[in-house]
């Protein structure tokens, strides 16, 4: 790799990677798990529990629905991360007198950076939903360009699309699955208005994999053929005649 033909994008997503890595480093394995574990732990426990406990306990307090499900949804999700800290300061402490503190620190090395590629990935996602194939939203051309002679970009948006083909199936079935117990045909479209005599609206699904647009892939849009009318032909005016 010529260093000479690295820019601005190249350093940073390799500044992103190489932060996410020594931060891994420094904080080891078990903190990084438990601290990735505590945020999706508490923002689940937020989501389930911050109604009930709005209605049977914060009501008390706050009068306003909306004040109180917001601050049992705080209150829940910070009390959870402090709780899932505390024990991962607990663990942290028993690696060390343990004497595994090395094989901590080097298994977050590597956790740190499989994060810092996912983050480039995640970036270069977004940036590419913003360029090829959307010419309405499309980066200005300078920009454009930059992400077009990058280095790193390409594998970063391999990595990007490798992701996108793996959950796009899984979040294509969970629409099917919300549509099916609702009662409602996820291959039909919506007839909402059909009683005031309107044009059902198509309902919305995911678009399957196609052409290439972009990152995203999507069929070609393609209107369906309409037959046109012969033209006559000087043989068919002598018939005619």
């Amino acid at each position: 790799m010529n260093l000479d033909t690295l820019n601005w994008i190249d350093v940073a997503l390799g500044g992103i990677l190489i932060i996410s890595a020594l931060i891994g480093l420094m904080r080891g394995f078990v903190k990084e798990i438990l601290s990735l574990i505590a945020w999706g732990v508490a923002a689940y426990a937020a989501w389930m529990l911050a109604e009930p406990v709005a209605k049977d306990y914060v009501s008390r307090v706050f009068n306003d629905e909306k004040i109180a499900y917001i601050a049992a949804l705080g209150a829940i999700f910070i009390g959870t991360l402090f709780l899932i800290g505390v024990v991962n300061l607990l663990i942290s402490q028993v690696l060390k007198m343990t004497g595994l503190g090395f094989l901590d620190r080097l298994l977050g090395l590597i956790l740190g950076t499989v994060r810092g590629v996912l983050i480039g990935a995640l970036i270069t996602f977004a940036a590419l939903l913003f360029s090829d194939g959307h010419p309405e939203n499309e980066l200005p051309s300078p920009l454009n360009q930059q992400w077009g002679s990058s280095v790193l970009a390409p594998y970063y948006k391999s990595a990007a699309q490798w992701g996108y083909d793996q959950i796009a199936p899984t979040v294509d079935s969970w629409i099917q699955d919300k549509l099916k117990k609702q009662g409602r045909d996820p291959k039909k479209p919506e007839t909402a208005n059909a009683d005031n005599g309107a044009n059902p609206a198509p309902a919305a699904t995911l678009r399957p994999s196609g052409e290439d647009v972009g990152i995203l892939k999507s069929p070609p849009a393609t209107a369906p053929a309409v037959p046109q009318p012969e033209e006559p032909t000087l043989h068919g005016l002598e018939s005619a005649q």
